[in-house]
């Protein structure tokens, strides 16, 4: 799901075709459950630059990094792969408990 640029939505249905669980909010009713995939994307900003003559490279760039993961941002990555690490996992097993295991 997290790889796959044709990746819609994704959604689980009882034997009476009701909706259970859903990827896409719009779909989900009172009764079925949003489950939320998590994905990190990394933003970065100039801070600003120096620039020296007798140096090679002539310019140093200094650049501030920030992980964002639906609308919370990490100075790290390591912390915000923990997180996305634990709401995925939330998410699977929210999937789990729908799915029949026989």
């Amino acid at each position: 799901m997290l790889n796959n640029k044709d990746f819609v939505r994704f959604e689980i249905f009882d034997p009476n075709n009701n909706l259970l669980l859903s990827s896409y909010y719009p779909n989900v009713e009172q009764n079925g459950v949003y489950i939320e995939v998590v994905k990190i994307k990394k933003e970065t900003g100039i801070t600003g630059i120096t620039y020296d003559a007798f140096r090679t490279p002539s310019t140093i760039r200094r650049i501030k990094v920030r992980w964002n993961v639906n609308g919370r941002r990490f100075r790290t990555k390591k912390g915000a792969l923990e997180y996305v690490y634990w709401a995925n996992r939330r998410a699977t097993l929210k999937i789990e408990s729908f799915v029949d295991r026989r």
